[in-house]
């Protein structure tokens, strides 16, 4: 029964923390600058990811500022923002072959100031929770949090440094149908970027992405009991992940007789995970976007994920916006 689980607990963390760094975010330079352009004050987005579907939010005050024709305002030093997101996630790879539907959501928010035109700090809050039911008659819940400084320097032209440094811990409850038990943990995270967007010319971009995560989350020794007092003592571990990506995604815009703007796009994004993660994975995405004269946005993309244990996905995502 120990061994058992153990091995829940492991499949937990281990999944929670490629959902956090999926999902986790902090706004760099580029993209205050984009808030700086926005023509709606809150973004929001629905896509499958490769194990369910994400929802998310984001807005921030730059962007409020913006969309609501500020300009002098929008581009003030300080900015608060936020962002969320939500997403249902099914693994049916792991050893127990569990079908049933878990949820994880995650809340992003900060406030960061400008230096500079070329330089900016923040300090960001991170609070995530996750509930994994199994086909063995056992739930997992976790409730989490990370917290540190970051920062974005334009190191050239059109090009982006993003680094950030965060420390947290998490409280975990176990469910099973004998033994109920908790566990904590304690994690911090380096995560680093370079990033940019250059103008092929007046109506084509290319945004390239290279991006390094290292994670790392210690698990405490746990006691789990059941309804006639007995307890189990199993020891804890250490989980680390170290993820490098290397994407670009380019984009070209045309201007429709009706003046709507079209921009067809295609990213293709690829990386590895090591340590105890599950080896190398690729993404392809292919998307179109328009813009209508009276400021309505439909944003729609095909995807195609691959990981390196085999496991495959095909999704789509589809957002609407409109200024008002």
């Amino acid at each position: 029964m120990a061994d058992d689980i153990d091995k829940l607990v492991h499949d937990f963390v281990e999944s929670r923390q490629n959902m956090i760094a999926n999902t986790i975010k902090v706004p760099g330079l580029l993209q205050r600058r984009r808030m700086q352009e926005a023509t709606d004050p809150i973004t929001a987005r629905m896509m499958p990811s490769e194990e369910g579907m994400t929802f998310g939010f984001a807005t921030s005050l730059s962007q409020i500022r913006a969309a609501g024709g500020d300009a002098d305002t929008a581009s003030a030093p300080f900015n608060v923002w936020i962002d969320g997101a939500f997403l249902a996630h099914n693994d049916r790879n792991r050893d127990d072959g569990a079908g049933e539907w878990g949820s994880f959501a995650m809340i992003n928010m900060g406030a960061d100031y400008l230096l500079s035109d070329k330089a900016l700090i923040g300090l960001s809050f991170h609070y995530d929770r996750m509930t994994d039911p199994t086909d063995q008659d056992a739930e997992l819940t976790g409730n989490g949090w990370l917290a540190g400084p970051y920062a974005s320097l334009e190191i050239g032209r059109g090009v982006f440094w993003n680094g950030s440094l965060r420390y947290g811990g998490s409280g975990n409850t176990i469910d099973t149908e004998f033994w109920d038990g908790d566990f904590e943990t304690t994690r911090w995270m380096a995560d680093t970027s370079i990033e940019g967007q250059w103008n092929l010319d007046d109506e084509t971009t290319i945004a390239p992405k290279l991006r390094a995560i290292y994670f790392s989350e210690k698990v405490d020794d746990y006691t789990v009991k059941n309804s006639s007092g007995d307890a189990i003592i199993i020891d804890g571990f250490n989980d680390d992940q170290f993820r490098v990506s290397l994407g670009a995604e380019i984009a070209r815009s045309f201007l429709l007789e009706s003046g709507a703007k079209l921009t067809p796009k295609l990213g293709l994004t690829g990386g590895f995970s090591g340590l105890d993660g599950s080896g190398a994975f690729a993404s392809l995405t292919a998307g179109l976007t328009m813009q209508t004269a009276n400021f309505w946005m439909l944003d729609t993309s095909l995807l195609f994920d691959v990981e390196g244990d085999g496991e495959q996905s095909v999704g789509a995502r589809v957002a609407a916006s409109k200024k008002f």
